[in-house]
C-alpha cells in the first residue's frame, strides 16, 4: 500500500459509484461520531477555565503561558487565545467562537530528530508474510508533505502529481494533531516504541484533557 504500489479493485462504473457512496458515508459516520459528546465532550479543566467556572492552579498557568509565550505552541495547537510570537498564520487574539480542538489542521516543521526509540526503525526483517515494514532501517526518513507529493516510501499515492514540484519546499512538514486528551496516552506502546525507558513531559496538557 505503500509508495503507490497498491492494485485496485476492478468494478464496474455503477459498483464503482456504489463503493464510493459507502466510502463517503463511512467517513461521514466516523466524523460525525468523532463530534459527538462521547468521543468530544469537552469536558476538561481548560474547557471549565474558559468558561469562567474554574481557576488554573499557579503550575497550570504557568505552563498555559509557556503554552502561549515562549513555547509558541499556540501558533498550530490553536486554543483561540492567541500567542505572543507570532508564526505564518493571522492572529487577532481574539477568543474562539467555538471549544478549541488545538490544531491549525495543517502541517509544520518543528526540526524533531530522528526518535532512536520509534519501532519503526527496527522493523527491517520478514515478518510472517515475508512483508518487511521497513527495509530501510535508519536509513529511513520520514519527510512528511514531502514524501506524500513525491508518493514515496512510507505515503500513500499523490492524487495530484503537478504537486511535486512542490515538495522540497514542504520536506519535514508534519500534520499538525490535536493535544486534546495528550496526557492520557500510555506511558509506553510496544507497537510504536522501541524496549527503553520513556518519560512524558506534563505542563498546561494535563488541563486539556477531559474530565
Amino acid at each position: 500500500m505503500f509508495g503507490g504500489n497498491s492494485t485496485p479493485v476492478p468494478l464496474s462504473a455503477g459498483n464503482r459509484t456504489r463503493a464510493n457512496i459507502v466510502y463517503d458515508r463511512w467517513a461521514q459516520s466516523i466524523d460525525s461520531f468523532e463530534q459527538s459528546v462521547q468521543v468530544s465532550p469537552f469536558s476538561s479543566k481548560f474547557d471549565a477555565f474558559l468558561a469562567g467556572k474554574y481557576t488554573l492552579t499557579p503550575d497550570e498557568m504557568a505552563g498555559f503561558k509557556l503554552f502561549n509565550g515562549k513555547g509558541n505552541c499556540n501558533s498550530c495547537h490553536l486554543d483561540g487565545r492567541g500567542t505572543s510570537l507570532k508564526s505564518e498564520q493571522a492572529d487577532n487574539s481574539a477568543a474562539a467562537m467555538v471549544n478549541p480542538l488545538f490544531t491549525c489542521f495543517g502541517s509544520t516543521n518543528e526540526g524533531v530528530p530522528l526518535n532512536p526509540g520509534n519501532a519503526f526503525y527496527y522493523q527491517t526483517k520478514p515478518d510472517s508474510y515475508g512483508f518487511i515494514a521497513n527495509p530501510y532501517g535508519f536509513g529511513y526518513r520520514d519527510l512528511g508533505l514531502g514524501s506524500f507529493l513525491r508518493s514515496a516510501f512510507g505515503s500513500g499515492p499523490n492524487p495530484n502529481l503537478n504537486w511535486k514540484q512542490n515538495a522540497p519546499t514542504v520536506d519535514g512538514q508534519m500534520q499538525v494533531s490535536s493535544v486534546r486528551d495528550v496526557a492520557l496516552t500510555p506511558p509506553q506502546c510496544p507497537t510504536t516504541e522501541a524496549p527503553a525507558p520513556t518519560s512524558r513531559k506534563r505542563s498546561f496538557t494535563m488541563v486539556t484533557s477531559r474530565a
